[in-house]
């Protein structure tokens, strides 16, 4: 039993690891409304992320309705990150004001992997290996832009 949800942990990681873009314009297809899978307070009905983009410079906003705690313990509706590069397994992103660190002492580059579908994301570090994908999102009653 134990190795059959292993499996299919491996299977959906995976899923997220290596999305097969669409034609267009990613950033547009991923702006939307995402609510954590594993997180009550952060549902699509409790307090949903709004996630957008801009072009220059290159940023994503993540806006909540409702305050939430963030990385450094503090409680906000809102966190910017700046765009690093758009690779065919996601978005590199600096959370800006992030205090962490990566083992060898650099700011981490965190990488929003999109599903497939793009109807999705999770995230990932540079520094963590590739099926490591935490805290899913799934997008909110509403289909990606085609």
């Amino acid at each position: 039993m134990i190795r059959t949800r292993l499996a299919a942990l491996s299977l959906l990681l995976l899923s997220f690891a290596a999305p097969a873009y669409a034609d267009g314009d990613l950033l547009a297809r991923l702006t939307g409304s995402y609510g954590a899978v594993n997180g009550a307070d952060y549902t699509c009905f409790e307090n949903p992320v709004q996630l957008g983009f801009s072009a220059a410079p290159p940023h994503a906003f993540f806006d909540w309705p409702l305050p939430r705690k963030v990385f450094d313990g503090s409680t906000r509706t809102g966190v910017t990150y700046d765009i690093v590069d758009i690779r065919p397994d996601g978005l590199w992103m600096r959370l800006e004001g992030d205090t962490r660190r990566t083992d060898d002492g650099k700011r981490p580059i965190w990488i929003l992997r999109p599903s497939p579908a793009l109807d999705g994301f999770c995230w990932g570090r540079s520094d963590w290996p590739l099926v490591r994908c935490e805290n899913p999102h799934q997008r909110c009653g509403e289909a990606p832009i085609s």
